[in-house]
C-alpha cells in the first residue's frame, strides 16, 4: 500500500503520533494495530478515580471510536502482531492478516515485570496494573481485600 503508516501500539503514544499528524493536515492512510480491545485512552487515572468508581471508562478514551473514523484511521483492535517483515514493509497480525506499510511507528510502551511463580507471581491476587481489564480484575478482588501490597510507583491514593 503506497503511503500508508502503521501505528503499533494503542497507547498515548500512538495516538498522540496520528492525532498530532492529522492536525497537521497528514492526510496519508493511517492504521492503528492495538493488542486492547479499546482505542487508546489514558493509563493514570485506571488506578485512581477509575479504580474506585469516580471515573466512567467513556472519561478514559482519548477520542471516541468515531473520531477514528473520521480521521480515516483504520482500527485493529484485539490484533497482536506476529511478525514483520522489514524487506517487503509488511506485519503479519495474529489473526492471520498482512498489512503492507510505507512507514511503521512503533508505540508499544512496556511491560510490568511479573514476580516469578517460584516467589508467588503466580498466585490468586497477585496482579499487574497494564490496562483496564487489569483494573476490573483487581476491582473486583479488593472489594473483599482485607489488606494489600502495593509494589512499584505511580500509585496515588488520595
Amino acid at each position: 500500500m503506497s503511503n500508508h503508516l502503521v501505528v503499533v501500539g494503542g497507547g498515548q503514544a500512538g495516538f498522540s503520533l496520528i492525532s498530532k499528524l492529522r492536525s497537521l493536515g497528514d492526510t496519508r492512510s493511517i492504521s492503528l494495530v492495538t493488542a486492547e480491545k479499546y482505542p487508546p485512552y489514558q493509563r493514570p487515572p485506571l488506578s485512581k478515580k477509575y479504580l474506585i468508581g469516580e471515573m466512567q471508562f467513556e472519561r478514559l478514551l482519548f477520542r471516541p471510536t468515531k473520531w477514528y473514523d473520521d480521521q480515516s484511521v483504520s482500527l485493529y483492535l484485539q490484533n497482536k502482531v506476529s511478525s514483520f517483515d522489514v524487506q517487503n514493509k509488511s506485519l503479519l497480525l495474529a489473526s492471520g492478516r498482512s498489512i503492507s506499510y510505507s512507514n511503521l511507528a512503533l508505540t508499544t510502551g512496556s511491560e510490568a515485570i511479573r514476580l516469578p511463580d517460584s516467589m508467588g507471581g503466580n498466585l490468586d491476587g497477585v496482579h499487574t496494573l497494564r490496562n483496564i481489564d487489569d483494573v476490573d480484575n483487581i476491582a473486583v478482588q479488593l472489594k473483599s481485600a482485607t489488606s494489600v501490597l502495593v509494589i512499584g510507583g505511580g500509585v496515588y491514593w488520595p
